[in-house]
């Protein structure tokens, strides 16, 4: 429920991404305690990326340090060594997460089809908002391109003003 959730591939065999406002009260540093060979002493939280294993995936802003482009100025990380130097550097904007969210082949099309989800173009302000505004957000955002599609102009973030 309120799930925000970054789609990293659509393929024609599976759908997968990371679901961004999900995080635990883990940090980092004690993840890297287990992990790594590097001592680390980021206090920035673990995400759930999904209910799927896989590697440690990071979202982040450093294109020097990226495996992958997602969309203009947010790249995805799995490759350890880069991994170890983006934690490093908490300067950088970024995401944790252990674990992906993903869908068989035309499910996903099926529960779009159905209404179970909202769709927004991804932006980098929205995937590094703090996670417990992200949905609100999310939705403040849904419903600002809905207006403008509509044709309606002014719409005040704060309803109360109107």
């Amino acid at each position: 429920s309120q799930s925000v959730v970054l789609i990293l591939e659509d393929s024609v065999d599976e759908t997968f991404g990371i679901v961004l406002n999900q995080p635990t009260k883990a940090t980092v540093s004690q993840l890297w305690e287990k992990m790594g060979e590097v001592p680390c002493d980021n206090q920035l939280p673990i995400h759930v990326g999904g209910p799927d294993s896989g590697p440690v995936v990071v979202l982040h802003t450093d294109e020097f340090a990226a495996d992958v482009p997602i969309l203009p100025g947010v790249f995805l990380t799995v490759e350890r060594p880069k991994v170890e130097w983006i934690i490093q550097h908490e300067g950088i904007s970024q995401r944790v997460s252990l674990g992906t969210a993903s869908w068989d082949a035309r499910q996903l099309e099926a529960e779009l089809a159905e209404g179970d989800w909202l769709v927004l173009p991804a932006t980098q302000r929205l995937v590094f908002a703090e996670p417990e505004n992200q949905w609100r957000e999310a939705i403040h955002e849904f419903g600002r391109r809905f207006f403008r599609l509509t044709g309606i102009k002014l719409i005040p973030d704060d309803a109360s003003v109107n």
